[in-house]
This record gives structure tokens, sequence and C-alpha cells, in this order.
């Protein structure tokens, strides 16, 4: 069953797709037209499911999942990996690019690889406190809280500070 994205509780499970060009607003509209389509018809075990679907940003789709009673299965969440392919072939995106890393500058989302960001930092077009999107944040409550970090609080930072790129 759809619900607001805003009315999701706290303890919502996210799931966060970053695409590899900023949508446009017809491609936003058709995805979020058809997201919201899915999560008022998600179920698990023909038992339906309180979800809802939302775009950040022009780069991140993001589906909540209130999951009451336990977990989620594959064959579910499955089902919305399918819409999720069906857009990348749609709309002509990159959805599943687990080596893109995205940031913030001057209001606009950035999108980058391990590669440049290593020369962005050598460069000073980055800074420790640079804020970065965190995809690997789980529930609504980190969405609202530790979905920008910054730089310096990042796993890509620790890397980079590891290895020296």
């Amino acid at each position: 069953m759809k619900i607001d994205f805003n009315q999701m509780p706290d303890t919502s499970r996210l799931w966060i797709y970053a695409a590899s060009q900023p949508l446009t607003t017809e491609q936003k509209a058709k995805i979020q037209e058809q997201g919201d389509a899915f999560t008022e018809k998600w179920t698990y075990h023909q038992m339906p499911l309180n979800a809802a679907f939302t775009i950040i940003d022009d780069i991140f789709l993001v589906f909540a999942l209130d999951i009451v009673n336990g977990d989620i299965s594959g064959c579910g969440i499955d089902k919305s990996l399918r819409l999720v392919k069906d857009w990348e072939e749609s709309f002509q995106l990159n959805l599943f690019n687990r080596l893109q890393i995205e940031y913030k500058e001057n209001d606009k989302v950035v999108l980058t690889t391990k590669a440049q960001l290593a020369e962005k930092l050598n460069q000073s077009t980055i800074t420790p406190t640079t804020l970065f999107y965190n995809k690997l944040i789980q529930t609504k409550a980190e969405l609202n809280t530790q979905f920008l970090i910054p730089f310096n609080q990042t796993w890509i930072y620790k890397q980079i500070a590891l290895t020296g790129n």
C-alpha cells in the first residue's frame, strides 16, 4: 500500500539507487508515477506492504518499506529490482554503478569516481568537510541524519587516506 514518503516511519528500510546522470523533468515525472504505482501494489506473499518511493536531488531513487513483522523475502525485493532494471532500459540510465560516488558542490550533485576523487582532493577541489552522499544508510532515520556526511566520515575517504591516492 502506497504511503507518502514523508509519512513513513523512521524504522522503514531503504533501497537507494543513484542515476548515472541527473534526471530530466520528464524522466522524473514518469519514474515517480511508476514508482508510486509500484508501491501501491507491492506485496509480500500476497500481503500488501506499506511502501513509498521518492526521488532526491534528481539523482537518487529511493524505495522505503515499513517492515512490520520481520523482513521481506528475496522475491519481494526482486519485484522492485525488475522495475529499476526497466527504468535503466527505458531511460538509458545506469542505476547499479556501485563505483559512482556523489557529493554536493554549490547545491548541485557532482558524480565522480574514486580515481577522480583522489585527484580532486589533491587539487583541493574537495576538502574533508565537503558533503558526500552516504548510500550505505539503511533506514529513513538515517536518511534524515546521515545521508549527507562530511567527506572525512565516508568509507572512501578512509580508503584514500590508507592508500595515499
